[in-house]
């Protein structure tokens, strides 16, 4: 028997007594002088033995992609791992052992965070949301912060300096910023710093991971209802859904580049 304190082997014969008279039944006892994991079982005979429990699942999370390749040898050479890496647009994850006779549970996971930029982007393509024109200016200059390029300061000039009017003209014509409203009154929005464009060219990062710094370029459209005078920013069809595709290559290039096992897109 392992060595056990006095304390302990009381409670074992104690229990071992008990178990006699107990038929069938399965006594489970603490061993505070040993390692986490391992149990002494007291048999519905009386017999005491100690059994070592198996260990839990590994769920490891690290914090780049970056870390990939290093781990992913770490597994291979100390802890005779078998890795596998699938990826996609959430996450980046390790199976360490991928043999056939494997419950493929033991796993190190790195979480894709979207960028606050890009999950506002995602927003406004599943549904639309108006802005006055004081809040489309601070959407441009604070909520997408350093994602107009060159020429932010000119379109935010521009917005800046927009006046609203009428005029006398024919029904039913409908322009960039200007709609009729009925038989001959027809509302504008003009701006005295230049026109107002139709579209702008974002740049904008899709995850928070420091490996993948690239910025990708999101055309999108700006709507003006110049009845109300709210703005609309509205991203054109395809443009996230081929930057996302983008994105994943430099995922897949940077993993092929690195680590020294199969790597797969998808999900395990």
């Amino acid at each position: 028997m392992i060595g056990i304190d006095n304390e302990t082997l009381q409670t074992i014969q104690h229990t071992a007594v008990k178990a006699q008279g107990a038929t069938g039944k399965i006594q489970i006892l603490d061993l505070p002088q040993e390692r986490d994991g391992r149990y002494g079982v007291v048999d519905a005979d009386g017999s005491f033995q100690v059994v070592d429990a198996a260990p839990d699942f590994r769920r490891h999370q690290i914090a780049s992609v970056d870390e990939v390749a290093a781990y992913v040898a770490y597994a291979s050479e100390r802890l005779g791992a078998n890795p596998v890496v699938w990826y996609d647009d959430n996450l980046v994850q390790i199976v360490l052992d991928d043999t056939p006779e494997s419950s493929r549970r033991d796993c190190t996971t790195v979480h894709l965070l979207q960028t606050p930029q890009w999950k506002l982007l995602i927003d406004l393509a599943a549904a639309s949301r108006s802005w006055s024109q004081k809040q489309f200016i601070r959407l441009l200059r604070i909520e997408l912060s350093g994602c107009l390029g060159q020429d932010g300061p000119e379109i935010i000039k521009v917005l800046r300096t927009i006046d609203y009017g009428s005029a006398t003209a024919g029904k039913g014509n409908i322009q960039h910023g200007r709609e009729s409203l009925g038989q001959e009154l027809e509302s504008e929005v003009r701006s005295a710093a230049g026109e107002i464009p139709e579209q702008i060219l974002l740049r904008v990062r899709t995850f928070k991971d420091p490996a993948l710094d690239s910025k990708w370029p999101i055309r999108c459209a700006i709507e003006i209802d110049s009845r109300s005078g709210e703005f609309e920013l509205c991203p054109l069809p395809d443009e996230l859904e081929e930057a996302m595709v983008e994105q994943l290559d430099v995922i897949g290039t940077l993993l092929n580049n690195s680590v020294q096992c199969p790597i797969f897109r998808g999900r395990p």
